[in-house]
């Protein structure tokens, strides 16, 4: 339905005399349509049920236009409420190790914070005592038959096979020759295989 050349000047002149009405995108996103603008010059002439059309339309695209202001709105605060649930799920659900941390942690990954955690740190005394190291033993019979052994066997033991002292440096901390920790060392790893080999 195109418009004469009369009908478009009528309404060239309607919107030059009414600029600020159609400043408004609505009203001329509205306008369009030429049906719509057709409806208008009727009404303008009087015609009582094109100026009812008119505002029907009217009210049909202005309804339009809200509904999808509406949906994109709604969608777009559903993309962010998601993307936050992700984002809170990521962090307290994080698998990769390397993953840099945030918040407080920032500057930590998650490895280093699990180790930091979780990882209790004995003092070295605590190392270089035998009866700690005996409670370690998962072994029942090694437990057992470290427990026949003299407390200088237990020490020396307990420095070289925990703490990886050399023969040299057990010797310093004992107060003892080399060859001395060397003699002991060897004793009790023989008593302790002959006890291993007693219980089979």
């Amino acid at each position: 339905m195109a418009l004469t050349p009369t009908q478009n000047k009528m309404f060239c002149s309607y919107k030059a005399n009414n600029p600020s009405l159609f400043s408004n995108r609505v009203i001329e996103e509205f306008f369009y349509i030429e049906e719509h603008v057709l409806l208008l010059l009727k009404s303008i002439e009087g015609d009582s049920n094109a100026r009812k059309l008119l505002d029907e339309k009217f009210r049909r695209h202005f309804f339009r236009i809200r509904f999808v202001k509406y949906l994109s709105t709604t969608i777009k605060y559903c993309s962010i409420d998601h993307l936050r649930k992700n984002r809170k799920y990521e962090y307290r659900n994080q698998l990769i190790f390397d993953q840099p941390l945030l918040g407080k942690a920032e500057g930590l990954i998650l490895g280093e914070l699990l180790q930091l955690k979780y990882s209790e740190t004995p003092n070295k005394e605590s190392l270089t005592n035998p009866s700690r190291f005996y409670q370690t033993i998962s072994n029942e019979h090694l437990a057992k038959a470290f427990l026949t052994l003299t407390e200088k066997q237990k020490y020396i033991t307990t420095l070289v096979y925990v703490m990886s002292y050399q023969d040299n440096e057990v010797s310093k901390i004992c107060g003892v020759s080399p060859q001395a920790v060397r003699k002991i060392r060897i004793s009790a790893l023989q008593k302790l295989r002959k006890a291993m080999i007693g219980r089979g």
